[in-house]
C-alpha cells in the first residue's frame, strides 16, 4: 500500500510538472504545420499519413491521434495541446520507470528483473537518480517543439510507446506462468510497432534496448563461466538454472555445506586422535 501511495505521488508529480511547465501553450492556437495537417484531418483528407509534403513518411497513428482529438474537440486546439502535454508527462512516468531498471541493471550487472528490483528497494539512490533526470526531462525546454506544436507529437508517440514496450518486456520476465508471460511479450512486440507508425526516430529506441539487452547477455555469459570455473574448482559447484538472458540466476551453495561439514568432521577426527593419544 505504501509503495502504491509512493507511486501515484510521483505520477501525480510528473503529471503536475508538465501542465505547469506548458501552461503558456495549453490555450495557444494553432502553430506552423499544424494548421496543414489538423485542417486536412478534419476535413477527411488523411494524405497526411504518407506526409508527401515533407518529403514522405508513414505515421498513421500519429494521425489517428489526430483524427481522436478532432473528434473529442472538434477545431478547438486546446484540446489538442492538452493531449501533447499529457503524452509528454506520461512519457516522464514511463522513462523513470525504466531508467530505475535500466540503473539497477547496470549496476548489478545482471538483467534480472528480480535483482534490480531488489537493488531498487536497498539502494535508494537510483530511484532517485532515475526520478531526478525525468523530471528534468519533463520540463526540460529541449523539448518545446515536441510540445508546444501539436505537429510535433509524433516524438512523444513515438518515445511513449517504446518505452512502454521495453517496460512490457521487463515486465513478462517477472511472470511465472508461460501462457500469460508469451502474452506480455508479444504486447510489447506490439507496442515497439505502435512506436515505428508514430515516428521513424523509435528505431533508436528499440537498437537502445536491444544493445542494452545484448549487453547484459554478453556480461551474464562472462559471470556464468567466471561462476561455473570456480565451482569446478572447488569440485563441488552446480548450476542450478541459467536466465534467458544468458546470466547465471542460482549457483547452488551446496560445496559450502560440504567444505563445512568436511572440516567439522576433521576437527571431529583430530578432536578424537588426541584423546586417543
Amino acid at each position: 500500500m505504501k509503495k502504491s501511495w509512493r507511486l501515484s505521488a510521483i505520477f501525480g508529480l510528473f503529471l503536475l510538472a508538465g501542465l505547469i511547465a506548458y501552461a503558456n501553450i495549453i490555450n495557444s492556437w494553432f502553430l506552423s504545420d499544424d494548421f496543414a495537417q489538423i485542417g486536412k484531418v478534419i476535413a477527411g483528407d488523411l494524405s497526411v499519413v504518407w506526409g508527401k509534403e515533407h518529403g514522405g513518411f508513414f505515421r498513421p497513428l500519429f494521425i489517428l491521434s489526430y483524427l481522436i482529438d478532432s473528434s473529442l474537440w472538434g477545431a478547438r486546439p486546446f484540446g489538442f495541446h492538452l493531449t501533447n502535454v499529457l503524452f509528454h508527462a506520461a512519457s516522464g512516468i514511463l522513462l523513470y520507470l525504466l531508467l530505475s531498471h535500466v540503473f539497477a541493471s547496470v549496476f548489478f550487472l545482471n538483467g534480472s528483473w528480480k535483482v534490480s528490483e531488489r537493488g531498487q528497494k536497498r539502494f535508494q539512490w537510483i530511484c532517485g537518480s532515475a526520478f531526478v533526470i525525468a523530471l528534468i526531462w519533463v520540463v526540460h525546454p529541449v523539448h518545446s517543439a515536441a510540445v508546444d506544436y501539436i505537429s510535433g507529437r509524433a516524438d512523444s508517440l513515438a518515445f511513449f510507446f517504446a518505452a512502454a514496450g521495453w517496460l512490457l518486456f521487463i515486465l513478462a520476465q517477472r511472470l511465472s506462468s508461460r501462457g500469460v508471460r508469451i502474452a506480455i511479450y508479444f504486447s510489447a512486440a506490439i507496442s515497439g510497432l505502435l512506436a515505428l507508425l508514430s515516428r521513424e526516430i523509435a528505431c533508436i529506441w528499440i537498437l537502445l534496448f536491444l544493445a542494452h539487452l545484448c549487453q547484459l547477455r554478453t556480461i551474464g555469459v562472462e559471470r556464468f563461466e567466471e561462476l561455473s570455473g570456480d565451482a569446478d574448482s572447488v569440485g563441488q559447484g552446480e548450476v542450478v538454472g541459467v536466465s534467458h538472458q544468458g546470466t547465471l540466476t542460482t549457483i547452488s551453495n551446496r560445496y559450502r555445506s560440504l567444505r563445512i561439514a568436511s572440516s567439522r568432521h576433521s576437527s571431529a577426527s583430530a578432536c578424537g586422535c588426541r584423546c586417543a593419544s
